[in-house]
Formats: structure tokens, sequence, C-alpha cells
């Protein structure tokens, strides 16, 4: 399965792009996402990768953000989870490691 998608926004979900007043920064880019299914769909390899160019301040920064993980299905919706969350940011680069536990009651 793959999917994709294009936006445009004003701000972000977690208000950071604003400035010290309030005023709500634009921003634009697309995202990617890949999973594959295997072993009767227990086993699942999902990757995203997406990119937001933002303008603040008259200062363009570009965010890539790269997912890549592996899930296994417990029984029925139950499930864990490992991934890899990578975020670049004028060049400059963060990882984040985790490991989630999804139970479905």
């Amino acid at each position: 399965m793959a999917t994709g998608q294009v936006f445009t926004s004003l701000g972000n979900h977690e208000g950071s792009l604003a400035d010290d007043t309030g005023i709500s920064f634009r921003a634009n880019g697309w995202n990617a996402f890949a999973e594959l299914k295997f072993l009767k769909k227990r086993v699942r390899i999902f990757g995203n990768y997406g990119i937001m160019c933002y303008d603040e301040l008259g200062t363009k920064k570009d965010t890539i953000r790269q997912i890549v993980g592996i899930a296994y299905h417990i029984f029925k919706r139950n499930k864990v989870v490992l991934d890899l969350n990578r975020y670049t940011t004028n060049a400059i680069s963060k990882g984040i490691v985790e490991v989630m536990f999804e139970l479905a009651l």
C-alpha cells in the first residue's frame, strides 16, 4: 500500500510556527507513506518521508521527516511496533527510536 499528500497551512498543530505576537507562518509540503505486509498480514514494514517548508520571519526553512519501522500483530488488533523517527532541519538531524505496544480491548 502507498499513499501521499500535499498540503499548505497557516501555522501548525503545535502552535510553534508563529512569531512572538502570535502571527502564524505559512507552511507547505508533501508526505509519502508505504506499507508492506508479510506472514498472513501479521508483520508489517512501513516507512514515511515528508518535507515541510515554511517562512519564519523572512527566513525559509525546510524540515525533512523520515520514519521507518516494523510492526508485529500479536492477537487481533494488538501489536508491538519498533520504529525510527528522524528529523532534519537546517542540516541538523535528530533521531528517536520508539517501541510501542498497542492494546485493543
